[in-house]
């Protein structure tokens, strides 16, 4: 009877240690649907650019697509964006000339984030950082009574 209320104390106390808490958080994406003005610093082979940058994104649970417009006078560094969302993190690629990897971070109304991309076959060599703010969207009119 001794042997068993101590095996009967270890599995209790072997499944009180098996308790919730200990595996890993489900972080649910944040909504970063929407228009999205703002601007960048664009690096290309050591030469500084600042302009004018719009992302329009979508986004279906933590799946996110949608396009980034570049105001400059630089062709084919406007493209397609296409990542996940982990809680307030976006990571994925711009495609348009090339694949860039792109990744940004999103607190209340600011989205804040980064682009990389280095190509030792075409000497190119380019980064940029990017800060927007979140468009509102427009009132819908209502219908008079």
């Amino acid at each position: 009877m001794k042997r068993f209320c101590i095996l009967l104390l270890f599995i209790g106390v072997a499944l009180f240690g098996c308790g919730g808490g200990g595996g890993r958080k489900i972080v649910e994406p944040l909504n970063v649907e929407g228009k999205w003005l703002g601007e960048m610093d664009h690096t290309i082979n050591g030469v500084l650019r600042h302009y004018g940058i719009a992302l329009v994104l979508f986004q279906d649970g933590a799946h996110v697509t949608g396009g980034m417009i570049l105001e400059s006078d630089t062709d084919g560094h406007s493209g397609h964006i296409d990542g996940m969302m982990t809680g307030n993190h976006f990571k994925g690629t711009r495609t348009a000339r090339h694949i860039v990897d792109i990744e940004f971070d999103v607190e209340g109304d600011t989205l804040m984030g980064t682009f990389t991309f280095v190509s030792p076959e075409e000497n190119l060599d380019e980064h940029g950082t990017f800060v927007c703010r979140r468009e509102p969207i427009p009132l819908q009119p209502q219908p008079e009574s």
